[in-house]
């Protein structure tokens, strides 16, 4: 009896322990995990410049500092894979963010979209963090829209994982990067 009970909290705690997320690519609307989607080829050997999104808000409040945050984990996550990634020194519209791309002389502009940014006092309430973004890339040269992700990720329940709405993001990131990204050298 007692196993069973052992066994039954284990369990319990690891599926309460990991968070959830869902990546739906733009071609098609499908899951990047459904084999389906298809997701553009970056060159490795090429350099980035992310913008700063407005900041997230939910019905009460906005998270100074969120868009921030966001830009700040994609840098981490794609400066891996490409040469160079900046970031936008704050918010500014499309227009001022294409300039300092050009003027940079980067090739790719990533700009993403916080659609929903939920932080909430899990360990007392219950209720998850939550967080939503789009993440457009465009070439720079062209102007040419090269792909479009959302992810959507939702914390774990379980008090112990305290993470912060941008937290969820590292995981989906580091998936859709270990897809996008290609070499140029034989």
């Amino acid at each position: 009896m007692w196993k069973i009970f052992i066994v039954s909290i284990f369990t319990i705690l690891l599926v309460g322990c990991a968070g959830q997320y869902n990546i739906i690519e733009s071609s098609g609307d499908m899951p990047l995990d459904s084999g389906q989607a298809r997701l553009i080829m970056l060159d490795k050997n090429l350099r980035a410049y992310v913008t700063i999104p407005e900041n997230g808000k939910d019905k009460y409040k906005e998270y100074p500092g969120s868009g921030k945050e966001v830009a700040e984990v994609i840098q981490s996550v794609f400066a891996t894979h490409l040469k160079q990634v900046n970031i936008a020194s704050s918010h500014q519209d499309d227009i001022a963010n294409i300039q300092r791309a050009k003027q940079g002389g980067f090739s790719y502009l990533i700009d993403p979209t916080i659609n929903e940014w939920s932080d909430n006092y899990t360990f007392w309430t219950g209720v998850p963090d939550k967080v939503s973004v789009g993440i457009n890339i465009f070439d720079v040269a062209t102007g040419d829209l090269l792909d479009h992700f959302t992810i959507n990720s939702t914390s774990s329940l379980t008090p112990s994982m305290n993470q912060k709405p941008y937290d969820l993001l590292y995981a989906p990131l580091n998936q859709i990067s270990a897809k996008i990204f290609k070499s140029t050298i034989a």
